[in-house]
């Protein structure tokens, strides 16, 4: 079980979640916050590109030197973590019915202990309303411009 203070932290991390502007301040909220939820834990979220490789978005950790977008989808992560010897639980986001993303904490040679994992079952849902709407954001910001495009051509048209 999360002990109380976690559990309290978790319910303000969630609220400033809710908050937030966009991404890029959910992903301080979650710098902020990580330490005291998940101490000594390695938090990781990806999400899928256009070319279906997986693109890491946040981590409370720096990239590895060797890191670039991981190739192959959810297995692919998964040996990834394996092989750099961590104890690791991958938590698809989930939003509208559709994976936006998943979630990744992991640890070095020390097993994740339960209160984690119930920890991660209730941040999850959030970060993938996050990721969602970010999405959609960007994909409306790309609407708009083309919109824009096509107005101008239709001004120089006449």
């Amino acid at each position: 079980m999360p002990s109380a203070g976690a559990s309290t932290k978790l319910s303000s991390l969630l609220h400033a979640l809710v908050i937030a502007a966009d991404w890029h301040e959910c992903c301080a909220e979650l710098a902020r916050f990580q330490p005291e939820i998940f101490p000594a834990t390695r938090l990781d979220i990806y999400v899928p590109g256009a070319d279906q490789a997986l693109a890491r978005v946040f981590s409370t950790h720096a990239p590895w030197p060797e890191e670039r977008a991981i190739e192959g989808g959810e297995r692919a992560l998964r040996a990834w973590y394996s092989r750099l010897s961590y104890f690791w639980m991958l938590k698809p986001l989930m939003a509208a019915g559709q994976v936006c993303g998943w979630m990744v904490l992991a640890r070095r040679h020390v097993q994740l202990d339960m209160g984690v994992q119930m920890l991660a079952e209730q941040l999850a849902p959030m970060l993938a309303l996050r990721l969602r709407d970010e999405q959609s954001q960007q994909i409306l910001a790309m609407n708009r411009q083309h919109t824009a495009r096509l107005e101008q051509r239709l001004r120089t048209n006449d």
